[in-house]
């Protein structure tokens, strides 16, 4: 059995979707995995056979000189672990989501030429029994997806790990322009989950709420925890806390807050201290993740050295924007580096609001330390990590969580079966 895994990016474990798919599939042969991917970044992990990568640049080209382009990739072409970060200006797009610019980039897909004879022949090379799409918030993925589902009659599943269908692309969300995207990319996600034989979502929340939208259930499988897993440590003051991860969505002001509060913190003397690891070229973001000796800005960590960052640190720290309109976005999401923090032996630190599935999800099973009030962050750093020692049952609440629901063997089994499953039908 074979699977079709198409999605915007490629296996990679520098970006969040990367990572969750290459959890998902570590488990796989590699002859019953290939991927059709659509972003610039290449593979970073040998998860499947063969890749076939096709970019917004491509597509650009096509409209020009009326020729596909794309291109594959195979398992021994693939550098585990290489820290190349591809982008363009035409990739930006998907950092800052303007229903105008995702309107262009699903008409320029839409033009262009994407059904090469290349793909078709890669497809009729490798004969995929089944698609694993996870869906995005563009809509010529999904097209793409639904085309090669029809064409070769096999089943499709659909995985959702952000609320795509409530999206708010900006602050001018009633403007025209976002008026017909939003209707637009509804319909799509509409036709998408009626042509879907399987539905996988990320929370059990989220499955509710498209369950109560379109009448269809599916199957929930958390994020599997992956390789961070440390021994036990023995924690002593001043504690080193750790942020490894995507600091876009408003996240860097969050920190920017805790970073402000732990200068106070350590005002007479270093208490805490918190490095952060994340990608991004903003100076002016980096300027103000940069607070006297309480908060350090890093920059990126490869693989190996998140691994080491994972077995110095005292406190691993997750954190969501208070800003409504991020709220929103996450509402029904649980971050995908949650597992690896629960896994972790570690104490975890989780500062957003509540309401959102990952602040609720570690609340509920006394997973984590939590820090629901922007106000209180200051007092409860001080309750949690000044005035009492490290709560070393928190710690095996989260390992206990990590085993029952992020195991990654039971997590990808429940994925093969699905697969199975229809196959067999």
């Amino acid at each position: 059995m074979r699977v079709l895994v198409i999605s915007h990016n490629a296996f990679n474990i520098y970006n969040n979707m990367g990572k969750t798919l290459a959890t998902l599939f570590k488990e796989y042969d590699k002859k019953d995995v290939i991927q059709l991917c659509f972003h610039s970044t290449e593979p970073n992990i040998k998860i499947c056979e063969s890749t076939y990568q096709i970019t917004d640049m491509d597509i650009l080209k096509s409209l020009f000189t009326l020729q596909s382009h794309g291109r594959t990739i195979g398992f021994d072409d693939i550098k585990n672990g290489q820290s190349i970060i591809q982008t363009s200006g035409l990739n930006q797009i998907g950092k800052n989501k303007t229903a105008g610019k995702l309107f262009l980039r699903d008409l320029m897909w839409k033009f262009g030429n994407w059904k090469s004879k290349e793909l078709i022949n890669w497809l009729n090379n490798y004969k995929p029994d089944v698609i694993f799409l996870a869906a995005g918030y563009s809509m010529f993925s999904s097209n793409i997806a639904m085309f090669i589902s029809i064409k070769y009659n096999i089943p499709l599943v659909t995985y959702f790990c952000d609320d795509y269908y409530d999206f708010s692309y900006s602050s001018y969300i009633w403007s025209m322009t976002s008026k017909v995207r939003l209707k637009l990319f509804r319909n799509n996600i509409k036709k998408l989950v009626g042509q879907s034989q399987e539905l996988v979502f990320i929370s059990q929340s989220m499955m509710e709420k498209y369950k109560n939208l379109f009448g269809k259930s599916g199957q929930v499988i958390l994020t599997p925890y992956g390789m961070y897993q440390s021994e036990v440590k023995k924690s002593k003051k001043p504690f080193t806390m750790s942020f490894v991860g995507n600091i876009s969505g408003n996240r860097w002001k969050t920190l920017y807050k805790i970073g402000k509060e732990l200068e106070k913190i350590n005002s007479d003397g270093l208490r805490i201290v918190l490095n952060i690891y994340s990608i991004t070229s903003d100076q002016e973001i980096i300027s103000k993740l940069s607070i006297g000796n309480s908060l350090i800005f890093k920059g990126a960590a490869d693989a190996e050295m998140v691994k080491k960052i994972y077995h110095e640190t005292d406190i691993l720290l997750h954190v969501e924007s208070f800003a409504q309109e991020d709220v929103s976005r996450v509402r029904y999401s649980i971050s995908t580096k949650i597992a690896d923090c629960l896994a972790s032996n570690r104490a975890f630190l989780a500062v957003g609001p509540s309401g959102i599935a990952s602040i609720d999800y570690l609340k509920e099973n006394n997973a984590a330390y939590i820090i629901e009030d922007e106000n209180m962050i200051e007092n409860k750093l001080i309750e949690y990590f000044i005035e009492n020692d490290i709560d070393d049952q928190i710690i095996i609440n989260a390992k206990n969580l990590a085993k029952k629901n992020h195991d990654i063997i039971v997590n990808s089994n429940k994925l093969k079966n699905i697969f199975r499953n229809l196959v067999k039908e």
